[in-house]
């Protein structure tokens, strides 16, 4: 059970990451004729934070999923090695 709470945690992240940086590639293809105005550039900025807010919470949630991996993969071996 373990294992598969790990391996969700991790499946969640990586997929999280991955909105999070299409997200930035649009805001940046959006942003970019418009940074040369103070205006776009306030914008860009602003959108940029916005979407990059979550990056500290999925990597936490990308190690600790890991973590549990791991650990999940360790009892695991233990019991499978006592029977």
């Amino acid at each position: 059970m373990v294992l598969v709470v790990g391996a969700g945690f991790v499946a969640y992240a990586i997929h999280s990451m991955q909105q999070t940086h299409e997200a930035k590639q649009n805001v940046t293809a959006v942003a970019s004729p418009s940074l040369e105005e103070p205006l776009g550039a306030i914008v860009g900025d602003v959108l940029t934070k916005k979407v990059s807010e979550n990056d500290m919470k999925q990597t936490y949630l990308l190690i600790g999923g890991m973590a549990v991996l791991l650990s999940g993969g360790g009892l695991v071996f233990l019991f499978r090695n006592k029977s």
